[in-house]
């Protein structure tokens, strides 16, 4: 079994320097949104069986694009 970790792209809080918490709800940023699409390239989608990620917006959002909106996200 193999394990990939990607933590979320820069969120919106990120660029304007508001600290984040897990009660935050900021997006990704148009260059976190760039940050994931540059990952989910070197990403097989094929061999992704499950996808975790938290509920947060900016996590659940990274998740959906590096799967191409392919698969559930279970949070």
């Amino acid at each position: 079994m193999d394990l990939l970790l990607v933590r979320h792209g820069v969120s919106e809080h990120n660029t304007s320097d508001v600290i984040s918490g897990g009660t935050s709800k900021p997006n990704l940023s148009q260059a976190g949104v760039k940050q994931v699409e540059e990952v989910s390239k070197i990403i097989d989608n094929n061999k992704i069986d499950q996808v975790y990620a938290s509920p947060l917006i900016r996590a659940k959002r990274t998740a959906q694009i590096l799967t191409d909106f392919q698969k559930d996200i279970i949070t």
